[in-house]
């Protein structure tokens, strides 16, 4: 069961954050096409982020009582459809709502895959667990800028939304054969007691917080990811696909941070190794925008390994408040962790324009240390140490 659970969510995780890292390098082709200033460009990542947090409350009331399988196989293809919305998009107004349409299949994936692999791991085990599921998650979010950025350089922006709709019902098809019959979440879920919580009783003042800490650790993730790529082509000079594979690269040293941070945090406690990687953060993205492009290259690297180390930690923490109720906390979690945070985007797009690119990491600092104040306040005894 727990191989399983490892297995499918980890190829699960990788493809559903490869249509989310697909975005950053095609901002600038879109931008050119469509001609778009800092602020649509926020706004065009606000409407995948935004659709993507507010369906996570929805699908992760249903992870809890139909299982993850259907909900994976709808959101996947979903994310193919939106994909092609994009493709033939003939103005803005379509192309936002292509992504809106990619936003809301991604957000079917996290409750899901969360809630399966909260019921395959008791607590000793559950942050390693979370830290190899963020890790397989990695390698799509790796792989997909560099591809969606080559794709595009060698042949056009709209081949790869082509081939990204291909994948994802490739990968529909592929989990409605290989889990037919199979779903171990609506196994767990039948032998549950009938009687569930409310929202309401399952909500603690630790749980509140994190829900606050989620908003602002999904700031830091969406001006990065969204951002970088622009302020590496427009500022330093990069060509996109050197600058799509900075992302990866990022992205490459925030897997290896998932995981490290996952397994400390079973050792040593969540909430000590979030006061570090908070911390860690606001450290490392401050000198970005004066630092030369060999000290760059380093804190980019850096940057990303703290950066995605908060992934699974706190999502480890969430498991251990969630007390049986995985789904539908995992659901709010994620509405405010993408949901809310989608607002950063824009806000990060102003910054740009008014005050220069560089600006993004010293606003990226300022959150990072309100995500320290956040975890000091989280009680103690809460948490699992």
């Amino acid at each position: 069961m727990k191989k399983m659970s490892l297995t499918i969510t980890g190829i699960g995780h990788a493809i559903n954050h490869s249509f989310q890292l697909m975005i950053p390098p095609l901002l600038p082709f879109l931008a050119l096409e469509f001609r778009l200033n800092l602020i649509e460009i926020g706004l065009l990542v606000t409407a995948f982020v935004a659709a993507y947090g507010v369906g996570q409350l929805p699908t992760g009331i249903l992870a809890d009582r139909i299982g993850a399988k259907n909900l994976i196989i709808g959101g996947l293809t979903i994310c193919a459809v939106g994909s092609l919305v994009a493709l033939f998009s003939p103005n803005i107004y379509i192309l936002l709502t292509g992504f809106a349409i990619m936003g809301i299949g991604g957000s079917t994936y996290h409750p899901s895959g969360l809630t399966m692999l909260s019921h395959a791991f008791d607590e000793k085990g559950r942050g390693h667990a979370m830290g190899i599921h963020g890790l397989a998650g990695s390698v799509g979010q790796i792989a997909s800028p560099i591809a969606s950025g080559g794709i595009a350089v060698l042949q056009g922006w709209k081949i790869t939304f082509l081939i990204y709709a291909f994948l994802g019902f490739g990968f529909s098809i592929f989990v409605f054969i290989r889990w037919r019959g199979k779903d171990v979440v609506s196994r767990t879920s039948a032998q549950a007691p009938k009687q569930r919580n409310s929202l309401r009783r399952l909500l603690s003042k630790a749980i509140i917080i994190v829900f606050v800490l989620a908003i602002f650790q999904g700031f830091l993730y969406q001006i990065t990811t969204s951002f970088l790529i622009l302020y590496l082509v427009d500022v330093r000079s990069y060509n996109v696909a050197i600058a799509s594979l900075m992302l990866s690269l990022l992205l490459a040293t925030g897997g290896v941070g998932q995981y490290v941070s996952g397994a400390l945090s079973d050792k040593f406690g969540r909430k000590k190794v979030l006061i570090v990687l908070s911390l860690s953060c606001a450290v490392t993205a401050l000198p970005i925008p004066v630092v030369s492009n060999v000290i760059l290259v380093i804190l980019i690297l850096v940057f990303g390994f703290i950066l995605l180390g908060l992934i699974p930690t706190t999502n480890a923490l969430m498991s251990d408040l969630a007390k049986g109720s995985f789904g539908v906390l995992f659901g709010v979690y994620y509405l405010f962790a993408f949901g809310v945070s989608s607002a950063g985007p824009p806000i990060a797009g102003f910054l740009g324009e008014n005050f220069g690119l560089g600006s993004i990491f010293y606003f990226s600092a300022g959150i990072a240390i309100i995500c320290l104040i956040v975890t000091l306040l989280i009680p103690a005894p809460s948490l699992s140490q």
